[in-house]
């Protein structure tokens, strides 16, 4: 049996992170990938199946995809992205020179959108993503 005590994070926040990804790994049918962009790698967690509901999940400032690994259960019949924004989680991070800007994350979005084939969605976002 899986417990906290077995796995030492140090009290780091990305440990915890890889904590969730150990358990929910297990638990739904989705799969972790990424996406190579021109902005760089963008790490995402998705469905494995297509269904005619889309919805991008965007994660708040300074948090990751996983915040939204226990709702995914839940998502039946729906074809989710979780995507770690540039800049968070396991994502590329932007040039040094470049301006973490919320108009650049609706460029990314689109070249996300665009790179996923999808026309259009719903979306899933709490604090900097909703």
């Amino acid at each position: 049996m899986f417990s906290r005590q077995s796995y030492n994070t140090s009290g780091n926040v990305y440990g915890y992170y890889k904590v969730y990804l150990l358990i929910f790994n297990t638990l739904k049918p989705y799969k972790h990938s990424e996406l190579d962009l021109s902005i760089g790698k963008i790490k995402l967690t998705h469905s494995l199946y297509r269904a005619p509901t889309r919805v991008l999940c965007l994660h708040g400032w300074l948090d990751n995809r996983a915040s939204f690994l226990p709702m995914m259960p839940y998502l039946q019949d729906i074809e989710y992205v979780a995507i770690d924004i540039i800049g968070h989680g396991e994502s590329a991070h932007r040039d040094v020179n470049s301006l973490n800007h919320y108009i650049n994350y609706v460029r990314d979005i689109k070249l996300i959108l665009d790179a996923l084939d999808w026309d259009q969605c719903h979306l899933l976002g709490h604090s900097m993503g909703g």
